[in-house]
């Protein structure tokens, strides 16, 4: 394969629906299906003033970068996925004295997960019932009050709001920053530290939760620390409200929408409450299906849990936690093969779905250069919340890749049912060469991740878009 990196001259313009320049108009057409939560999007009509070549819908792919379901960290065998998961105690990363981490254990599970070509979300946790307690012994030695309980097995509540916890979870958070802020290993990784399983609630004991101040003191400390990789918050709350973090939902499908019996704490009712149902614009959706109806939702009918595709629909989300597609045949969870294909589907359903839908090119022979144009649509619920940008490539006629010209243009933040135009300048080509492809794709920034694969029907191993031939005098 022969690149030219060092060759290429790129401008890209990319130009969302709310604010493209010119005077053409915008045709996207927003189509309901028979439940009005449920959106339909379809091409737009390409502008005006260009011969567009329309480029072939295909399917959209099981597994995407940073969405669908995803298993504990080495445990997916058998259903397709690009993230991993794992818990990680404050005692299990902690150093000999206060202050002081060792990152071992996790740069171990992040090297295991790269390794497959996936990335990583994870939390840590002081206290996780039925297992030891996440607390460093330091803190318990120096008279940290450590309260038991026994309901889920047991376990011992610290007093989070104790000056010497507060302040090494903070220096833990720094830390956590300093190794891996902006980490291409890293998908996401949840606040965690507080409540039993990190999960910021304490029931039955809530009068042991920690107090707003150190609620506080544990979100700034990741905003100030985390300027890159998402934070996500289990709760949207007055307080979580006032910082930049997104939110996992862990009773998904269970406890997410409104409906009779619902309850104060169910995830959407209090998104409603807190005025934050479209917070998932600028923040990432994730979560957990609930472990006990993981199976029951893809049963048809369905028997346990709440309307799986309504729950996605309105929360946006991007990525679930979601054993039982990994583990089938195992008792517990049983399900059959029509139950795992409603299950693809289900992982499909999530987060963004991009779409090449019009291209244009020209070439200049003066200039011995193309000038390419590509319309690029997100059919999906979510948009894409990292920073990652696109580069294009000359096939010859083979379909072997000739150059490549890496491009600022990036999938951040397209909204589903909007689109961007990329415009590239793709140098080089002489008028005595001959014709090929020109194909586009968003590489992974984890070396040996796959890239982002779009939902059209010509797309190479290696996740290169065709979006058509080329030829020229």
């Amino acid at each position: 394969m022969v690149t030219m990196r060092d060759k290429a001259r790129v401008l890209v313009v990319a130009s969302m629906i709310c604010c493209i320049a010119g005077s053409f108009s915008v045709n996207l057409y927003l189509l309901w299906a028979s439940q009005p939560h449920y959106p339909v999007y379809s091409c737009p009509a390409p502008p005006p003033g260009k011969t567009w070549i329309k480029v072939e819908r295909g399917e959209t792919p099981v597994a995407n970068p940073l969405k669908g379901f995803m298993p504990y960290a080495g445990t997916g065998h058998v259903f397709p996925h690009s993230l991993e998961y794992s818990y990680f105690s404050l005692r299990s990363i902690a150093g000999a004295t206060t202050g002081v981490f060792n990152f071992s254990t996790i740069d171990t599970f992040l090297d295991n997960v790269a390794g497959r070509g996936h990335q990583a979300v994870f939390r840590i946790y002081l206290d996780y019932p039925s297992l030891q307690t996440g607390v460093p012994q330091y803190l318990i030695d120096v008279g940290v009050e450590m309260r038991t309980y026994t309901e889920e097995g047991g376990g011992l509540s610290p007093d989070y709001d104790d000056p010497r916890v507060v302040a090494e979870m903070v220096a833990c958070i720094d830390a956590l920053s300093a190794a891996y802020d902006g980490d291409p290993r890293v998908g996401f990784i949840e606040a965690g530290m507080l409540g039993k399983w990190g999960e910021w609630h304490v029931s039955p004991h809530d009068v042991w939760m920690a107090n707003e101040t150190t609620q506080r003191a544990v979100l700034q400390a990741y905003e100030d620390a985390f300027t890159t990789t998402w934070i996500l918050a289990r709760y949207p709350t007055a307080i979580t409200g006032d910082y930049r973090v997104g939110y996992h939902d862990d009773s998904f499908a269970y406890a997410t929408l409104f409906a009779e019996g619902s309850q104060g704490w169910y995830f959407w009712v209090q998104m409603a409450a807190m005025d934050m149902s479209e917070v998932w614009q600028q923040a990432p959706i994730g979560g957990e299906v609930r472990p006990e109806i993981q199976a029951a939702v893809f049963r048809s009918p369905r028997v346990e849990g709440q309307d799986y595709n309504a729950c996605v629909y309105t929360t946006h989300a991007s990525w679930m936690l979601m054993s039982a597609v990994f583990h089938p045949t195992d008792s517990w969870w049983n399900m059959s093969d029509a139950d795992l294909e409603r299950a693809m589907e289900g992982s499909r359903l999530m987060g963004y779905d991009l779409r090449a839908c019009w291209v244009n090119y020209t070439y200049s022979a003066a200039l011995s250069e193309l000038s390419v144009s590509v319309v690029v649509a997100n059919f999906g619920v979510a948009p894409f919340y990292y920073n990652w940008t696109a580069e294009f490539g000359l096939f010859n006629q083979t379909g072997a890749l000739v150059r490549q010209y890496p491009t600022p243009a990036s999938i951040l933040g397209i909204l589903p049912g909007q689109y961007v135009i990329w415009n590239a300048i793709l140098d080089g080509i002489l008028p005595g060469d001959a014709g090929g492809f020109i194909g586009v794709r968003v590489p992974n920034v984890l070396p040996g991740g796959s890239p982002v694969i779009f939902s059209n029907k010509e797309i190479s191993p290696d996740g290169w878009t065709f979006l058509c031939n080329f030829t020229h005098p």
